[in-house]
């Protein structure tokens, strides 16, 4: 990972919101959805301007231990297809992260309810018994 990467949320493929000290994330794609913990939402939080790995670490109160962790972080958010490498040029206004402290990182994630989210109300729910009922086969 370059220090001059960027990443963004990979709207609108996913959502998210963030309420009473965690972020609920969703994969729209997938139907597989993520929680993360306050200290989590932080980094999170930042990923919305797309920042480079060397703004995330400069507004980072302790940046090396952001460093260690940042490269892993960024590839599992990625494989779980929540954040895209900014490679178009299309870039938020280059706006440096509020200053923060990293806390750890962990993403907790949820798939039972796949089959529901990837559900669409309107072509694939049954006739009679509506969403979420899938249709029969």
């Amino acid at each position: 990972m370059s220090i001059e990467q960027r990443h963004r949320i990979n709207t609108p493929s996913v959502i998210y919101d963030r309420a009473v000290g965690q972020t609920v994330v969703i994969n729209l794609l997938t139907g597989h959805y993520f929680r993360l913990d306050e200290a989590s939402s932080m980094l999170w939080e930042r990923l919305e301007t797309a920042p480079t790995a060397a703004a995330l670490m400069a507004s980072c109160t302790n940046p090396d231990d952001l460093a260690a962790r940042l490269p892993a972080i960024l590839n599992e958010l990625q494989d779980h297809g929540l954040v895209a490498a900014v490679t178009d040029g299309t870039i938020p206004t280059d706006q440096p992260p509020a200053s923060w402290t990293f806390a750890g990182f962990t993403l907790e994630s949820f798939t039972d309810l796949e089959d529901i989210l990837g559900l669409d109300p309107i072509h694939e729910a049954d006739p009679t018994a509506g969403w979420p009922q899938a249709r029969a086969a």
